[in-house]
């Protein structure tokens, strides 16, 4: 009876921290780990529930990444696979949703046009220099990121 109310509030507490936004199955284990400190028998039946439940879908889950940060804070495919790799999502569904979702170059000129306001007061060179560390150091490749700031100057 105690590890059923265990239960019922522990997997209440992983729902409401679901709730805030998509969680992969490795943040979900870490918080289960790390800030609920279950037992790894409760830890288990609540993933299995979430399974069950379809709320653990890591390939779901990289969709919605990919969306938020073309989004908000547009990067990369370099940058992207490094934070899904941090998510516990596997090389294998990042390349699939890497190769179905993202269109790096409209996602540099994007984060170009935005940066483009801090710059505007720069000589030519320096300008063109900085917009390519910039995006660089966002995970654009080199190749990428030259065809565009070639396109913008």
């Amino acid at each position: 009876m105690e590890k059923d109310k265990d239960f019922i509030i522990i997997y209440q507490r992983t729902l409401r921290y679901l709730a805030i936004r998509p969680r992969s199955l490795k943040e979900i284990t870490d918080y289960l780990q790390k800030r609920v400190k279950v037992k790894q028998i409760i830890k288990e039946k609540i993933i299995n529930q979430l399974d069950t439940e379809g709320l653990i879908d890591d390939e779901n889950f990289a969709h919605w990444w990919l969306d938020q940060r073309a989004a908000f804070r547009p990067k990369g495919s370099l940058a992207l696979t490094a934070e899904l790799r941090q998510k516990g999502i596997e090389k294998s569904v990042i390349e699939k949703v890497l190769s179905q979702d993202l269109n790096e170059a409209s996602l540099a000129k994007a984060a170009l046009t935005k940066k483009l306001k801090a710059y505007r007061r720069l000589p030519p060179l320096a300008l063109r220099q900085k917009a390519l560390a910039f995006l660089q150091r966002r995970g654009f490749s080199w190749k990428t990121a030259k065809s565009v700031v070639d396109e913008f100057f």
